[in-house]
């Protein structure tokens, strides 16, 4: 995963949300890069971190852009497999954060929570959250530098399921699952002239039968 790729090296605050527990875990490189705001011309314009509602960050970055905010909403495109259909869906990087640039002297932190779509700024206490410029653009280089699509299949395997090769030299054969064998790779069994053989294929060209 992507989100991997940046850990206590990386001059950038990012959060790194474990679903099930709900909580937070910040990588800080550099304390330094958000204690005190950077000043631009005299104003204190810096990226803040937003907590959309569930399911909502599109929706609240188009709310916040139609009040003149600049707003960046990191996400990739997945394709996905679901039988013998497969079709582009775009994610976002960091599910429920988008990161929002103002001036909270100039712009009211009240009314970006007000705003459709957001649940809350993330703070500590009374401080807002910086992210710092440099984080943001690690996050938009890893984008440009890593590819764009990600091979990802919509059905779960299990040892023991039988399957069906759909792509490549033992496409339309029937199989048994074995074990993955890697990212979005996995070993399967085939009877071939009274043998089995135990092959390495994509995930993404096998389908349950």
């Amino acid at each position: 995963m992507l989100q991997d790729t940046f850990s206590l090296n990386s001059p950038a605050v990012l959060p790194k949300i474990n679903a099930s527990a709900k909580k937070q875990q910040w990588l800080t490189a550099n304390s330094a890069d958000i204690i005190a705001p950077s000043s631009i011309e005299g104003s204190f314009m810096n990226w803040y971190l937003v907590y959309s509602k569930p399911k909502s960050e599109q929706r609240a970055k188009e709310n916040l852009e139609a009040q003149q905010l600049e707003v960046y909403l990191p996400t990739l495109t997945r394709k996905k497999r679901l039988k013998s259909v497969t079709k582009s869906v775009t994610e976002t990087l960091f599910p429920g954060y988008l990161f929002v640039r103002f001036d909270p002297e100039q712009f009211s932190v009240r009314t970006i929570k007000n705003t459709r779509g957001v649940a809350s700024v993330v703070q500590f206490g009374s401080c807002l959250q910086q992210v710092p410029e440099q984080a943001i653009q690690a996050i938009k280089c890893k984008l440009l530098d890593q590819p764009q699509q990600f091979v990802s299949t919509a059905e779960t395997f299990n040892s023991g399921d039988n399957v069906e090769v759909t792509e490549g030299p033992f496409a339309h054969l029937n199989a048994i699952y074995d074990i993955e064998s890697g990212e979005q790779r996995c070993f399967v069994l085939l009877e071939m002239m009274g043998n089995q053989h135990r092959i390495e294929l994509a995930q993404d060209h096998i389908r349950k039968a």
